[in-house]
């Protein structure tokens, strides 16, 4: 998302505004990526329910996102339908704005620590970063937990610093955990070797996958457990599933093998 100013919505787009009023027969709002440009919800198309009081449903100064219905950029007329905006795509817009305005914040930032004016930084921050990374805000998350030697050749040396320095100092990076308690028993003369090996195959797999930290040890023969940390949970749940691969085709290959694995909450 790109943090210049947004001329007019178009049909199809998902905004966020504030409820700046509300009548019998609707809600009107104001865009905030627009300048607070006035877009207008008709009461049907506030809320699934039925509705008898339209305050029930909405507030003044509420936070909301909508999907533009119709964008009359001529006659500057905006409606809007909040009902048709699902959970997730509600919830994937409020984090956008959110990344959206931290990122205005740590240009601030840089301007400030540079002596340099905010609009001159921005356009010039916006030229690499949104060009590499989409988005100013995931340029700055990657800054701040990756190398940054692939934008250094973008920037002077010392905005190249204050970049860095601005954007770990602002950025937190949230990180999942998962733990993965496995049974293994063989049957097998060579039982012990077995075990081993599988569980040194399991190893070799996560190890070979970039920023996951885990752990795999053992509580208590025949009981292991596999703890692992990472930035995206999808990542620990493709891991779940290589586990559970592993220890399926050793089994068909090792029969006298036994496994059970189970998530543990936390």
């Amino acid at each position: 998302m790109s943090t210049k100013a947004k001329a007019f919505p178009s049909k199809d787009e998902h905004v966020i505004g504030v409820v700046s009023k509300i009548t019998k027969h609707g809600v009107y709002i104001k865009l905030i990526e627009y300048g607070n440009l006035e877009g207008y919800c008709h009461i049907s198309e506030v809320a699934a329910a039925w509705i008898r009081n339209i305050r029930n449903f909405v507030r003044l100064d509420q936070q909301v996102v909508g999907k533009v219905l119709r964008a009359d950029k001529r006659k500057g007329q905006v409606d809007i339908s909040i009902k048709r905006v699902s959970a997730q795509k509600k919830k994937e817009k409020v984090q956008e704005y959110k990344q959206h305005m931290s990122a205005l914040a740590i240009v601030r930032l840089i301007a400030e620590k540079l002596g340099r004016e905010e609009k001159e930084v921005l356009k010039e921050l916006e030229s690499v970063l949104v060009e590499e990374f989409g988005s100013l805000y995931h340029g700055f998350e990657y800054i701040a937990t990756e190398d940054d030697a692939e934008i250094r050749e973008f920037f002077t040396e010392e905005m190249a610093n204050v970049i860095e320095e601005m954007a770990k100092a602002s950025i937190k990076i949230n990180t999942f955990e998962k733990e993965i308690k496995i049974g293994l028993r063989s049957y097998s003369s060579d039982g012990v070797d077995e075990i081993r090996e599988v569980l040194m195959k399991i190893q070799t797999s996560i190890q070979k996958r970039e920023n996951i930290e885990f752990e795999l040890f053992t509580v208590g023969a025949p009981t292991y457990r596999l703890w692992m940390s990472g930035r995206y949970y999808e990542d620990l749940d493709e891991i779940t599933v290589d586990v559970n691969k592993i220890l399926e085709e050793y089994k068909a290959e090792h029969p006298k093998l036994d496994y059970t694995t189970k998530e543990e909450k936390r």
